[in-house]
């Protein structure tokens, strides 16, 4: 790795920025940085402005959000366009919506990181649109437009659903430089390879090291769990800083609890910080922190005021004891926000077609079940008997008894008695 570095002091800029991309689709940051660093000093505009890059994000370099924008606009003047490109796209004062004519005419000659940003902005108002924009800043080596495209794909927005194509488009874009397209790739993929996300990790990137930490607590090797969210939390990813304080609070050590609580009440302050504020409630709740329950409430509170879907779940459970209707609706927005277990209570504790849909579309036997049933008591019994064959067939006994009814009523489709007798013998055999 070394002699990669040390064999590029005299590298052409060229060369190197050459190197440095190959260096980062390997995973070996500090060797990009290194080598972006060689480029820059020997009068390369872009070099300094993947350079910039690589420190805005602490990918490989030391973290310098601030001293990183001034580079890239130093990079811009200089006569970079991927540099001033990526400063309107960091720049949170910027209107990326406005700038995108600019962002058009620069793609139109051919800046494929101006196709990329085009398609990044278009993206939230037209999916299919701002994903033709992306395919171009894919196909002109953009690997950031790669992984984006990728996300449409596996979320079926704007595009048709095809997780094999997005896993695809993942592994494009790590080759042409996304570290968050190589993240993805490990998380998503067939293999898990723990070194490179390992790398990642040591290379400043905050969501490989908080996806390592989570692993291992659920391997329930909590020593290395905590090691990662540290590690995560020292590269200010607010999620590995929530399950860090969680850590400490559960150790033998009263320093180490007292650690915990400032650093869950300190990360519930902060913008994305809702998770923390979530967590803290429960403790409290769970006795392994002082307060009482009007701090549950508060914290709970503003972790769903947050957006965070596990603190709004966990206040809904929380307001379903003392205001079900306040709490239903509580449970209604952490289920939009994607927590399936929300879905699933608002569904059983009070079921409408609605939310029966979207627990049964995350995968709650049981809401289907009971969606079934909604669907044969307003006449659709043939669309009721195949919704509870799919999870007869996943072993759920209430979903195959309720299909043997079905085939038993001659008012339905499809009506065979002899078919739904068979099925009530099975079940009686099993002892049911």
């Amino acid at each position: 790795m070394m002699l990669l570095v040390a064999s590029a002091l005299a590298c052409e800029p060229e060369s190197c920025l050459a190197e440095a991309a190959e260096a980062r689709a390997e995973l070996r940051l500090a060797d990009a940085a290194a080598l972006l660093e060689l480029a820059c000093d020997a009068g390369d505009p872009d070099g300094c402005a993947r350079l910039a890059f690589a420190r805005f994000f602490g990918n490989g370099a030391e973290r310098d959000p601030e001293g990183a924008m001034e580079q890239l606009a130093e990079a811009c003047e200089e006569g970079s366009d991927y540099a001033c490109v990526t400063r309107k796209l960091l720049d949170e004062e910027v209107d990326q919506q406005a700038t995108e004519p600019w962002y058009r005419t620069l793609c139109e000659q051919g800046e494929a990181t101006a196709c990329y940003a085009l398609g990044q902005s278009v993206v939230e108002r037209d999916a299919a649109i701002g994903g033709s924009w992306l395919v171009q800043g894919c196909e002109g080596g953009v690997g950031a437009a790669c992984t984006v495209l990728g996300g449409l794909y596996l979320r079926g927005e704007g595009l048709p659903l095809d997780e094999d194509k997005a896993l695809a488009l993942f592994g494009q874009g790590c080759e042409r430089g996304s570290i968050t397209g190589c993240l993805f790739v490990e998380t998503l993929g067939p293999e898990f390879r723990s070194e490179r996300v390992e790398a990642l990790c040591g290379g400043g990137m905050e969501e490989a090291c908080y996806e390592l930490g989570r692993r291992a607590a659920a391997d329930e090797d909590w020593a290395a769990s905590r090691g990662w969210h540290q590690r995560g939390c020292e590269l200010e990813s607010v999620l590995s800083c929530a399950q860090l304080g969680a850590l400490l609070v559960d150790s033998p050590d009263a320093e180490d609890v007292e650690r915990g609580r400032v650093l869950l009440e300190e990360t519930c302050q902060q913008e994305e910080g809702g998770l923390a504020c979530g967590i803290h409630a429960w403790l409290i709740m769970e006795g392994k922190l002082p307060g009482g329950p009007d701090e549950v409430g508060a914290l709970a509170a503003r972790g769903c005021e947050l957006e965070d879907a596990w603190a709004c779940y966990f206040h809904g459970g929380v307001l379903m004891g003392s205001d079900p209707a306040q709490g239903l609706l509580v449970l209604d927005h952490a289920c939009a926000l994607g927590m399936a277990d929300a879905c699933s209570i608002a569904a059983i504790e009070a079921p409408t077609p609605e939310r029966l849909t979207t627990a049964c579309d995350q995968g709650d036997s049981e809401a289907c079940t009971l969606l079934a049933m909604s669907m044969l008591g307003e006449g659709d019994s043939q669309g009721a008997f195949w919704l509870l064959d799919e999870h007869c067939q996943q072993g759920v006994t209430y979903a195959c008894f309720s299909q043997g009814l079905i085939w038993m009523d001659e008012r339905n489709t499809p009506y065979d008695p002899l078919a739904g007798a068979r099925r009530m013998g099975e079940l009686c055999a099993e002892g049911h």
